[in-house]
């Protein structure tokens, strides 16, 4: 097992160990890599979803993602607010004003404060730039979808990230 399969292994145990169930889907026609998915009964399900071209490095980083989410919702007392949950329904149905896109911007930035907590937690060997470049691009990302209702094409994320680089040495 190579280092990455045992950072994944490792992730998912720290999942389990919050009450989350994770569901791996393969080839999926999902538009997102991951999900955190809450239930009318609470209960909190990640959706990992993997494809032929994907890294190991790149699942761990969108596992990242979605634990950080959980772990925020963790710190907020197991609840979500009404006006995310209400931006969060829009979303999905693709029917989101400006002010539910830029409530979604906001917890985005919010919750990405717990990724590097939980790498360190974990035990992940992920360099720190290549979270710092992960957690921008996920910035940039949202922030996209928040003023122009749409999220970015992946040749604009990849000009974003040669910029990124370049900007901060990486």
């Amino acid at each position: 097992m190579g280092i990455r399969d045992q950072e994944l292994a490792r992730l998912q145990k720290y999942a389990e160990g919050l009450g989350i169930k994770v569901v791996w889907s393969k080839n999926s026609s999902s538009k997102y890599g991951a999900m955190w998915v809450l239930d009318q009964a609470n209960n909190v399900e990640l959706h990992m979803y993997t494809w032929n071209s994907a890294s190991k490095t790149l699942l761990i980083l969108n596992f990242l993602h979605e634990l950080a989410h959980h772990l925020a919702y963790v710190h907020q007392g197991r609840t979500l607010s009404e006006p995310l949950v209400k931006a969060l329904n829009h979303q999905v149905t693709e029917t989101a004003n400006k002010k539910h896109r830029e409530l979604i911007y906001k917890v985005e930035v919010s919750d990405s404060s717990y990724r590097k907590t939980i790498a360190h937690e974990v035990g992940l060997r992920i360099s720190e730039a290549k979270l710092d470049m992960d957690i921008a691009v996920d910035d940039f990302i949202y922030y996209t979808y928040w003023q122009e209702n749409r999220f970015p094409k992946l040749p604009e994320i990849r000009k974003f990230k040669k910029q990124w680089k370049e900007k901060n040495n990486a």
